[in-house]
């Protein structure tokens, strides 16, 4: 019986075999072939056998054991096998051959042989319930007492017991003790062959585990040179380390603007529970993250986290968190974060762990020092484009006033006004009619103040659709919505430091009135998309031509953001109540656009001056500006031409009200204008454009004067 089992079919090999106190039958062999080993001795010899573990319970099925004697076994305290051979001799060793003893006074034998390894006993070969052939069967049934059986039911089952004398049992049971001794043999060279497995996995295991801590600062390092995308790379980090380190979760906890609290950026973290999230505010003080951090050095928990905040403490028992593991990421006095790796298991980082993870957050610095440069680089080159952009659209759009131009009463009590508030960082509002220049007047007011040197931004509110008018002012992330390819800075943004002017603010869309109010309180708001608050320093003034605490009555403007925009209001009157100036400005246009179109006009005729000054301008300046323009353009001589020939005569006002007579006078301007322009709305030659205004206020006053698009048809 040179060898008994094939080697190859034991029990999975068990890395911790080596440190066990305690190896059973099975860790070194396979059930079945232990069946069988017995099963082809009892056929063989016609004798019971069983193997059981060192206390008796058994490890493969009695056979060839008579029924009652198995039907005791099963009754027995964990099965034991002490119906026929006792607990004291189970546990004894025998290495000179096998121990035999008799039950019943003598009427059956049984063997035992013990199989060890390394001097470990591990399990029991027993054999027997054989009857003792010097012993009469009668004698023997008076024994069914003694094992609780009945009589009868004691004398069928030994009927199926062998009987041999003691010389041939004891043969036997020899041949059970080399059986037993091949197996301590067979046991012996299987526990050297997992040993050796073991070790060799073991190197093969440390020999992987630096192969792939080596790929880690590798890609690392190559993370620094190729990727300088901030949100990319604190995504990329935590999912490669949680990878080589296996453990549960992995994530950063970087500072917010304000340095109070960690935002966790990048987590990795496949079994959460939900109690830690991308995002979550953690607070600094009071946790060892906080501590791993403004102590630089890293912290490490083994079994019991301690010390934590109230928010932190709820998250880690939570998730069922036993071990963690911080690593301050720090580029020379900068401090970045720390890098959080958290486990379920206790004692899951070794101080081995904590030396390799402190040489990936060198590089880890690096790489979130290099993206954080690189975003602040493009975000001022943004910055530079948009401002650069916004100044060539503002020098493209037309030519603007470079002075305020008038000295009468009204205008002199609104520069005032402006002299007034412009040193001031409080927010201005405007409230005049279409066309008195409020824009001017808000530029001057941020030429006056200490923000001179910053950018002056403007935005009308009911140029922009209400979709986009969010993205507008406060900006988005690439990926944000369809159509955001690129990350765009807002208008709030291009305006830090500088003034912010929102004309028609009660055109404001009331869904963004929240917004709008936050910025305002505040000075802080987040791009669409983004969760990342923007602080900035923006003085805004604003400007309207509708009466708002009509609108906030009927819940169309929000009470609170009106009271936080009408802090110092400055009404600007309209051209027909300060006709005193009407005079310069004709003087000032026409020298300005004599000068642009080369033409030698040097006189105003009286009567063309005095038409001018009867005029109401129901398009006040703008309007104004744009006649002058005309008459300039049709005047072939020295002289210029009246530019009413398109305009009526204002009809006599004396039985309607003021505001109902220039409702008229402003329709019956525009619908000449539109018949002029052939419907066209928009262009170069459309009536947009020969009355002053954006198409948009255009279509928005027809719609007020119930004038029909239809009239516009070419548009």
């Amino acid at each position: 019986m040179a060898k008994l089992l094939d080697s190859q079919h034991g029990s999975p090999v068990d890395e911790d075999l080596e440190e066990q106190t305690h190896i059973a039958l099975t860790d070194l062999f396979d059930i079945g072939q232990l069946q069988r080993v017995q099963n082809a001795f009892s056929d063989a010899t016609k004798v019971a056998s069983i193997m059981t573990n060192p206390d008796g319970t058994p490890v493969t099925a009695p056979y060839r054991f008579c029924r009652l004697c198995k039907d005791v076994i099963r009754k027995t305290k964990k099965g034991r096998c002490n119906c026929f051979y006792s607990d004291a001799v189970i546990g004894k060793q025998s290495p000179g051959g096998p121990i035999v003893q008799t039950c019943l006074s003598g009427g059956i034998w049984d063997a035992g042989a013990s199989i060890s390894v390394g001097g470990r006993h591990i399990g029991n070969f027993l054999m027997g319930q054989v009857k003792n052939e010097l012993i009469a069967e009668d004698e023997l049934i008076g024994y069914a007492r003694e094992i609780g059986a009945d009589e009868a039911d004691f004398a069928k089952a030994l009927q199926e017991v062998p009987t041999m004398s003691l010389e041939q049992f004891r043969e036997i049971a020899q041949l059970g003790f080399v059986i037993a001794n091949e197996l301590s043999n067979q046991a012996h060279q299987s526990l050297r062959q997992r040993r050796h497995i073991v070790a060799l996995r073991k190197v093969e295991g440390a020999l992987k585990e630096s192969s792939e801590r080596l790929q880690l600062l590798l890609d690392l390092n190559n993370a620094i040179v190729s990727n300088l995308e901030i949100n990319a790379l604190v995504k990329l980090i935590p999912a490669r380390v949680r990878a080589v380190m296996q453990c549960d979760s992995v994530y950063l906890s970087m500072p917010d603007d304000g340095g109070k609290n960690f935002v966790v950026r990048g987590l990795d973290f496949p079994a959460s529970k939900g109690y830690l999230r991308e995002g979550a505010v953690l607070e600094i003080f009071g946790s060892e993250a906080g501590r791993a951090f403004s102590e630089g050095k890293a912290m490490r928990c083994g079994t019991e986290i301690k010390g934590q905040n109230p928010n932190v403490r709820r998250i880690v028992f939570g998730e069922g968190f036993r071990s963690e593991c911080m690593i301050p990421v720090a580029a020379g006095e900068e401090k970045l974060g720390v890098l959080h790796l958290s486990d379920t298991r206790p004692d899951r980082f070794s101080a081995q762990d904590v030396s390799f993870l402190a040489q990936v957050a060198g590089q880890i610095a690096i790489a979130l020092g290099n993206a954080l440069k690189y975003q602040k680089l493009s975000d001022t080159r943004q910055r530079l484009a948009d401002e650069n952009s916004y100044l060539t659209r503002e020098i493209q759009s037309g030519e603007r006033f470079k002075e305020i131009v008038g000295d009468s009463p009204e205008i002199r009590k609104v520069l005032a006004h402006v002299a007034t508030v412009a040193d001031t960082d409080m927010t201005v509002m405007m409230n005049s009619e279409t066309g008195t220049g409020k824009e001017l007047f808000a530029r001057t007011i941020h030429n006056l103040s200490t923000r001179r040197d910053r950018m002056f931004v403007k935005l009308n509110c009911v140029a922009i659709p209400a979709g986009l008018l969010e993205s507008e002012l406060f900006g988005h992330e690439k990926g944000a919505f369809t159509g955001a390819h690129e990350r765009k800075i807002g208008r709030f943004e291009v305006a830090n430091g500088g003034t912010l002017f929102l004309d028609e603010i009660g055109d404001f869309p009331v869904e963004l009135q929240p917004k709008l109010l936050r910025v305002l309180q505040e000075q802080e708001f987040e791009r669409v998309g983004s969760t990342k608050p923007i602080r900035v320093n923006v003085r805004v003034i604003s400007a309207t031509n509708r009466d708002l605490e009509e609108m906030m009555r009927a819940n169309q403007f929000r009470a609170d953001l009106y009271y936080r925009l009408n802090v110092f209001p400055i009404r600007i009157p309209p051209l027909r109540e300060r006709r005193d100036d009407i005079p310069k400005l004709v003087t000032y246009f026409v020298n300005l656009y004599a000068r642009k179109m080369n033409r030698p006009i040097r006189r105003i005729p009286p009567a063309v001056m005095e038409a001018m000054a009867r005029y109401d301008w129901p398009g006040n300046v703008r309007e104004l500006q744009n006649l002058v323009q005309r008459a300039v353009i049709l005047s072939p001589g020295d002289e210029l031409v009246s530019p009413f020939s398109a305009l009526r005569e204002p009809e006599p006002m004396v039985e309607r009200g003021l505001d109902e007579r220039l409702v008229d006078v402003e329709r019956s301007h525009i619908l000449q204008v539109l018949k002029e322009s052939g419907g066209v709305l928009g262009g170069e030659n459309g009536a947009a454009a020969r009355l002053g205004i954006p198409r948009t206020t255009l279509i928005y006053k027809m719609r007020r004067l119930s004038i029909p698009r239809s009239f516009g048809g070419g548009s």
